[in-house]
């Protein structure tokens, strides 16, 4: 039986951000072809579909993290230096997915703070079981340390969750309206 030891329960990656948070007019992997496929690479075709249109997910509650605060355009673009070249550096970037807490799925604009490109997480890792949607279970690189088969649990793959250390809410749980009203 094969056993892995998790050397820490946390990690902090950057949300991806292909431009710069201020001017990220292509936010998901149709921003460049390259980029599309070294994250197909390393998480798989089910995870980077949630990924196609944004790196923020906020309808099913996932992010695409990566490992190292650089701009993807500087990596992943036509104008960028020819693939051959970057090739080792590219792969020293390596991409995660990242659930966010279950209360800010689909809570986009209702969050007292949305995610921002290129933010630091703090972000807690466990084995947990496959869920129905695949997305747990990691592909490519991630694949060296899972899965692990556990007696009670089954067949174990790591999960990144958000640890929100923002300290994000709900608008309508920080305290500045949308509360429920009595009338008198």
């Amino acid at each position: 039986m094969r056993t892995s030891k998790l050397s820490s329960s946390t990690t902090y990656p950057f949300i991806c951000s292909f431009n710069g948070s201020g001017i990220n007019t292509k936010v998901g992997l149709q921003a460049d072809i390259i980029l599309k496929k070294y994250v197909l690479s390393q998480i798989g075709k089910a995870a980077a579909d949630l990924f196609q249109d944004d790196f923020i997910n906020y309808n099913k509650g996932f992010i695409l993290c990566q490992n190292t605060n650089v701009l993807l355009n500087k990596m992943f673009s036509s104008a960028a230096p020819p693939e051959k070249e970057f090739a080792s550096i590219r792969n020293t970037i390596s991409f995660t997915v990242v659930r966010m807490p279950s209360t800010f799925v689909g809570q986009k604009g209702n969050l007292s703070k949305n995610y921002e490109y290129g933010e630091k997480l703090k972000v807690s890792v466990s084995f947990e079981p496959l869920d129905d949607d695949g997305t747990n279970k990691p592909t490519g690189s991630q694949q060296a340390t899972g899965p692990i088969k556990d007696k009670k649990r089954g067949v174990l793959f790591l999960v990144y969750r958000d640890d929100n250390v923002s300290s994000r809410t709900l608008k309508s749980q920080s305290g500045g309206g949308g509360g429920i009203g009595v009338w008198s």
